[in-house]
């Protein structure tokens, strides 16, 4: 019986089996036809939709790059014509630093020509230093070339013996602006030293009320404790006491919660602690610690930025020995 069955599925069944599926596909061909030529026409449409939003991306970049281009023309020109401006176009300038433009791969470069230019022709005008100190805030590489071109130009300094007023102006703007590095503070000193030993020193407005007599220099600064701990010596910046410092021709002052007097003349060393470079949570790459060393007295250790401890590494020494010309 089984094999009556075999024989009525191969005979019967497969036939119209594939009998069926042959009808089927000859009466759904067209179907599958049309199916086939929509499929194609969609994707030739999406094709040509996807090329049409390339060509106009590519031309709305391309414009975007113009524009930009021709804002940084704009820019520039404003920048080398700074000088020419009126004095509420300056400010304005020197307040703007966002632009479509930054995204221009030269942009960063050709902008940092101009500031070059500043830096050394022109460093105390305020609202130039000040669009210079925007940009390296606000852009990275901006600030690395400032800095280092800043770097470079101080040691350049340093070889040629420079100590003119625009020498003096330059490490000060530098050093206040923070564009130094710790490679350069020996490059400054110098310049610094040069200037004053040539220039002399002339007292500068205090309207304190314990200044009655010519200030030389006047800084704020923190007076900071070294303690000992586990056997090692560490500086108690928690603890760290704000000061004004008044250098006067004898003598310097702070004033804070008391008012301390030290005679120039009993300096015998004032330094830069180095090792404090490698105490990670007390590192600060424009600021150090300035260790004074006096005669039959306690050392005096001081928390301070760049500028200040630049400055005063190259006056106490030079005003202790009365090397200075005081004006």
């Amino acid at each position: 019986m089984d094999w009556v069955i075999v024989i009525l599925y191969y005979i019967i069944w497969i036939p119209i089996k594939y009998a069926g599926l042959g009808i089927w596909w000859l009466v759904s061909y067209p179907a599958r036809k049309r199916r086939e030529k929509l499929l194609a026409e969609q994707e030739a449409e999406l094709k040509a939709q996807k090329k049409a939003r390339t060509e106009q991306l590519k031309t709305q970049r391309k414009a975007r790059i113009e524009k930009a281009r021709t804002q940084l023309e704009n820019y520039l020109n404003q920048l080398n014509t700074f000088d020419q401006l009126s004095h509420a176009q300056q400010i304005k300038l020197s307040e703007k630093c966002n632009f479509n433009f930054n995204r221009l791969e030269d942009a960063t470069k050709k902008i940092f020509a101009v500031f070059q230019n500043w830096i050394v022709s022109d460093p105390e005008n305020k609202l130039k230093m000040e669009s210079i100190r925007k940009w390296c805030n606000r852009d990275h590489a901006m600030n690395l070339l400032v800095t280092n071109y800043c770097d470079k130009l101080a040691k350049s300094k340093e070889k040629a013996s420079a100590n003119t007023e625009l020498d003096m102006q330059f490490c000060r703007t530098t050093l206040q602006m923070g564009f130094t590095t710790r490679h350069a503070i020996s490059a400054h000193e110098s310049i610094l030293k040069n200037y004053y030993l040539r220039a002399g020193i002339t007292s500068i407005d205090c309207s304190d009320l314990i200044v009655n007599r010519p200030c030389f220099f006047k800084s704020p600064i923190k007076g900071v404790t070294q303690r000992q701990y586990n056997g090692e010596l560490y500086y108690d910046m928690d603890n760290a006491i704000e000061l004004t410092f008044y250098l006067f021709a004898d003598q310097f002052e702070t004033l804070g919660n008391s008012h301390v007097r030290y005679l120039l003349s009993d300096i015998v060393n004032i330094q830069i602690d180095k090792k404090i470079e490698t105490l990670e949570d007390q590192v600060s790459e424009d600021h150090f610690m300035l260790l004074i060393t006096l005669r039959n007295r306690l050392n005096i250790n001081f928390w301070c930025d760049a500028y200040t401890a630049v400055f005063l590494l190259t006056l106490l020494p030079l005003m202790a020995k009365g090397c200075i010309e005081f004006k």
